[in-house]
């Protein structure tokens, strides 16, 4: 780019960053000429999100047809410019324009969305003459809210799916029958097809022609009678034959072909081809008849729109050209005019219409010869009106220069001139308005040169109030030094010099008697400050005489001061180091000498002085080090102070600060140009932790109060409760109020422990009346399992053992004794017994359980054969165990000389096979069926009863292991996926 180009103003969207276009499109302001840009924009920018955001601001149809035309537009602009176009179209209700955009997309998905969507029907029908896919043909028919549209989309489509599709989705009746008629006239559909129709169709005429289609196909032949219905069609198809020829009003012409089709889908009985022939032709002939009424009356309103666009122009032209101001009138009627003159004239126009132009151009032709006059006489009075405007510039500028000297020489020609020019032009009374503003600016330059005036008299007044003043301080002071005991020469001399330049050169003053009188005091204080002056002058010269014999005994110290440091004699630094300043302090107080003897005295004293020095520097730079120390110290003080300032840890930090600021009082001395600052910053820091503390604190013990009151008022309500007579209900509030408890927050550590107590106790008390009566009420129920427990017990005990060595005659008195009737009625007594606690139902089913495994154990021949039989339990327990150890994985049961190594190589290759043939095996899915199984088969094992025996037991051991060892491989396998 060269150098003059970087600095051409050009607009933001022509800028070279994209991100600037981006943002320069999205800002521009709605207006006509924002499209031109918008449209440039799109054409030549070469970037597609500013493309895009061009394309979606633009409004103008006509430019967005435009760019469909334009060949060098890429895909993603083209597809934003026909949604674009798309949604324009869809709103539209001029026909001519709405056809040029249509004829300019290309996409038929474009053309469907129009077709479907159009708020004007017409529109719609032209968009759907566009379309050919069968697809989109059928979305038009089953989403278009108009029925002609829909109708017609129908008996363009010719795929037999898509027709059945409209058949069984279509909301509307008359559309979803004529797709069924086209699919069953042209062709005949398969069963499938129409048992879909029949099932699912949306219309109940629809899916009913279906079913009767069905019944026909499944039915036997019978030959054909001329039914009641046939008639009644072949009358109807008469009067669509006859609607056809006949209609002339179009919304007359669809309501009766609605009503016709609504009758024709009643039909119960299937009729003759010939018939449903003959009705679907008269039907597209109405239909055919309705689109051209159709389109005349869209021509006849296009042409009445026009006429009327037209009038409403033309009036808005004469309103505007009646409305026209002087300032604006000859430019705007000129282009009224051109406008007017443009206007294009209908082809043909009523007598109506005609007179309507007419009375409409008379009163265009009007208004222009008035505006003509109005233009005249404005031209008039600007003529007029020029002179007046350069009179009061002129004023103006004299007073927006602020200068009173040519405001006071041309201030009086102006205004007489002024005064003619207005007295002239008051006949034109076309330009009162003006000549009131006129007047508005003339009062405001007098108020302006008024105040000038004021102003400038008002400095002059205080200029000399000033001068008076001044003078009279002048001589005040004046005076006071004339009497100053401590007065100094070189102030008396300062004060002698501004007083006599001020008598030879006095200012102005308010009046000619205030000068004399001025003059005279300020003349009399000189004099007498010219005294004082001279007495000052001898006591200086003879303090000088006398600062020399200080000086002297002054040397002869500090002679005295080098000595003593350099001889043995012991003196620390700091005595050193405070004599040496106390002589320096004396020396600058007496340091006015006279020069020829001062100088000798100077180098006396400088030569003792440079050589006590040395020491004194010593001191100087260890005290320097010593503060730079106590400095970083307190600076590191400052840090950790300021880095405790927000700490919530109130004991710990409270504690710290207090540390510090014990270290920050043993600290020595730092620089004092440093001290209040730091000092400042620590004492903040500390001064906010404590405030914030104690805010926090008396926060805390609000809150602690209230606490405190809330659990006291749970405890009273908890100890009400002991005495409650529904224990059922006072454990529901206990419950709650435990609950309630616990959302309360703490309270006071010196309270907290007593309250708990209190509560904690009041919820047992209530807990143990609870307890007691569910004792009460369960001891009934106990003592009937109980009794029931005694008396399998006492059978165990009276019987004789009867083992399996015994004889047949034993074993039948056995069989004769009712052992096993006896157990079995116990049992459905057990069974029966009400229902207790968990804890006391398991301790007395254990003691029933070991009481019959006794009796059977020694009574098994009684039980042979029976449930309780023990062999057969054993039998079934060793079948479970076998099952559990099926689920133990084929890993777990592997040898154990097997290494780990080997086992983790085997269920690698397990797994890549997994993968490799079938996919992966949901792990998860299996460890997950394993555990169920084995639940299941323990809860079987537990409805086997006690076992007694040594056999029994190793069984039992052994389906324990087998459990614990499908539970941990199952577990161990989770963990590891």
């Amino acid at each position: 780019m060269k150098l003059l180009e970087r600095f051409r103003n050009q607009p933001a969207w022509q800028s070279e960053d994209p991100s600037v276009r981006l943002d320069a499109v999205k800002s521009l302001p709605d207006g006509v000429d924002v499209d031109d840009v918008l449209l440039d924009v799109v054409l030549r920018d070469d970037d597609l999100r500013v493309r895009l955001a061009a394309v979606e601001r633009m409004t103008d149809l006509e430019r967005l047809v435009s760019l469909l035309k334009e060949a060098d537009v890429d895909d993603e602009t083209r597809s934003a410019v026909a949604s674009g176009v798309t949604a324009l179209v869809v709103e539209l209700t001029d026909e001519a324009v709405a056809d040029q955009a249509i004829q300019a997309l290309k996409d038929e998905r474009s053309l469907g969305v129009v077709a479907k969507t159009a708020e004007n029907e017409s529109i719609g029908l032209a968009a759907l003459q566009y379309v050919v896919t069968d697809r989109v043909l059928s979305a038009v028919a089953r989403n278009t809210k108009y029925v002609v549209v829909a109708l017609e989309a129908v008996r363009r489509m010719t795929d037999p799916a898509e027709l059945t599709v409209v058949a069984v989705k279509a909301d509307d009746k008359a559309t979803a029958l004529a797709a069924y008629e086209r699919l069953t006239t042209e062709q005949i559909p398969d069963e499938v097809v129409l048992e879909e129709i029949a099932r699912r169709a949306r219309q109940k005429s629809v899916a009913r022609r279906a079913r009767e289609a069905l019944d026909g196909r499944y039915g036997q032949d019978v030959p054909e009678v001329e039914s009641v219905e046939a008639r009644a069609a072949a009358a109807l198809c008469e009067q669509i034959e006859k609607l056809g020829k006949t209609v002339d009003d179009l919304e007359q012409g669809r309501k009766e072909l609605d009503t016709f089709v609504e009758t024709w889908s009643q039909f119960d009985e299937r009729l003759d081809a010939s018939v449903t022939e003959r009705f679907a032709s008269a039907r597209r002939k109405v239909e055919d008849r309705l689109l051209a009424l159709d389109a005349q009356f869209a021509e006849e309103s296009h042409v009445s729109q026009r006429q009327s666009a037209l009038e409403l122009v033309q009036e808005q032209l004469c309103v505007r050209v009646e409305q026209l101001e002087e300032a604006n009138a000859l430019s705007g009627l000129k282009q009224a005019r051109e406008e007017w003159q443009a206007l294009e004239m209908p082809p043909a126009l009523s007598d109506e219409n005609t007179e309507r132009s007419s009375v409409l151009s008379q009163r265009f032709e009007a208004a222009g010869m008035a505006c003509d006059k109005r233009i005249e006489q404005y031209a008039q009075g600007q003529a007029c009106l020029q002179q007046l405007e350069l009179t009061i510039g002129e004023m103006e500028q004299l007073v927006e220069n602020g200068d009173p000297s040519p405001i006071k020489k041309k201030w009086t020609g102006l205004n007489e001139r002024w005064r003619r020019e207005i007295a002239g032009i008051s006949v034109l009374t076309e330009c009162d308005s003006v000549v009131d503003a006129l007047n508005e600016r003339k009062k405001a330059v007098d108020s302006a040169q008024k105040s000038i005036e004021s102003t400038v008299r008002e400095a002059r007044v205080e200029s000399l109030r000033k001068n008076l003043t001044r003078l009279q301080q002048l001589i005040n002071v004046t005076g006071r030094c004339a009497t100053d005991e401590n007065l100094t020469l070189s102030k008396a001399e300062r004060r002698l010099r501004n007083a006599r330049e001020t008598l030879d050169n006095l200012p102005s003053l308010p009046t000619k008697r205030d000068r004399e009188e001025l003059a005279k005091k300020l003349r009399e204080s000189t004099t007498a400050l010219l005294g004082k002056v001279r007495e000052l002058r001898a006591f200086s010269d003879w303090q000088r005489w006398a600062n020399l014999g200080i000086q002297e005994e002054l040397c002869r110290r500090m002679e005295d001061l080098l000595k003593v440091t350099k001889s043995e004699k012991s003196i620390s630094d700091a005595e050193v180091v405070s004599n040496f300043r106390a002589l320096m302090k004396r020396w600058r107080q007496a340091s006015d000498v006279p020069r020829e003897k001062g100088q000798l005295l100077w180098r006396r004293f400088k030569a003792a002085h440079d050589g006590v020095y040395p020491r004194c520097e010593r001191f100087f730079n260890d005290q320097k080090v010593e503060r730079e120390k106590n400095q970083e110290r307190r600076l590191a003080l400052v840090k950790e102070a300021e880095s405790l300032r927000e700490s919530t840890d109130w004991v710990k930090t409270a504690a710290r600060l207090k540390t510090l600021q014990g270290e920050w009082k043993a600290l020595g001395p730092v620089h004092r140009k440093n001290l209040d600052e730091s000092w400042a910053t620590f004492r903040s820091a500390c001064d906010a932790f404590f405030k914030r503390r104690k805010t926090d604190l008396a926060e805390r013990k609000r809150v602690w109060t209230q606490n405190l009151k809330q659990k006291e008022a749970l405890c009273v309500e908890v100890e009400a409760l002991v005495e409650t007579e529904d224990l059922a209900v006072a454990l529901k509030e206990v419950k709650r109020t435990q609950v309630e408890w616990k959302s309360i927050g703490p309270v006071r550590r010196n309270r907290s422990e007593a309250i708990w107590a209190r509560f904690r106790e009041a919820c047992d008390n209530v807990a143990e009346r609870s307890r007691a009566g569910e004792r009460e009420a369960m001891a009934d129920l106990i003592a009937i399992r109980d009794a029931l427990c005694v008396e399998v017990e006492a059978l165990a005990k009276k019987l004789p053992v009867m083992g399996d060595t015994d004889s047949p005659e034993q074993k039948s008195e056995g069989d004769r004794s009712g052992l096993f009737d006896k157990i079995q009625a116990i049992q459905v007594r057990w069974r029966q017994a009400p229902d207790l606690p968990t804890d006391v139902r398991r301790k007395c089913s254990t003691r029933f359980g070991r009481a019959l495994a006794r009796v059977v154990e020694m009574h098994p021949a009684q039980f042979r054969g029976t449930d309780l039989d023990p062999a057969k339990k054993l039998k079934r327990l060793e079948i479970l165990c076998k099952k559990v150890e099926g689920l133990v994985s084929a890993d777990a049961r592997a040898d154990v000389s097997v290494s780990p190594a080997e086992i983790l190589a085997q269920q690698w290759r397990e797994r890549l096979a997994a993968n490799t043939i079938g996919g992966g095996v949901d792990e998860q899915g299996r460890r997950r069926v394993k555990l169920e199984e084995v639940k299941r088969l323990q809860v079987e094992q537990r409805r086997l009863g006690p076992f007694s025996g040594a056999e029994a037991d190793v069984l039992v051991a052994r389906f324990r292991r087998a459990c614990d060892r499908v539970y941990q491989d199952n577990t161990s396998d989770a963990v590891k996926s």
